[in-house]
């Protein structure tokens, strides 16, 4: 039987029309970009969920936690009505997830919002 989402993945588009997240899993090999999704997908059937699959940051962002054989990723997301609206993913290099990555999340999702007014 097929799981009923709670929310429902969207991609976050800058005014260019480009996809940051959605270039970012494209650029991943084959393998990496399904063991992603599917942790974007647990997110989507299981909402709220907390570690170690999700984390709140702050300013309502979260991460989705992934990792790969080699390296760790991180999409950051805040659910806004029904959707969890993906703005930015990385490669974690350190421990603590850099503040930077977390204010560029935080900024896109100020401009997703702006949209929506």
């Amino acid at each position: 039987m097929k799981e009923k989402k709670k929310i429902q993945a969207h991609f976050y588009a800058q005014k260019s029309g480009r996809e940051p997240v959605r270039e970012f899993l494209q650029a991943l090999d084959r393998e990496d970009r399904k063991k992603v999704g599917e942790d974007i997908k647990a997110c989507e059937i299981g909402w709220p969920l907390g570690m170690p699959l999700c984390r709140a940051l702050r300013d309502s962002i979260f991460e989705v936690r992934t990792s790969l054989k080699k390296r760790l990723v991180r999409v950051l997301f805040s659910v806004e009505d029904s959707f969890m609206v993906l703005y930015h993913a990385f490669f974690k290099d350190t421990k603590k997830t850099d503040e930077a990555d977390i204010n560029l999340g935080a900024k896109r999702r100020k401009d997703y919002l702006s949209k929506k007014e």
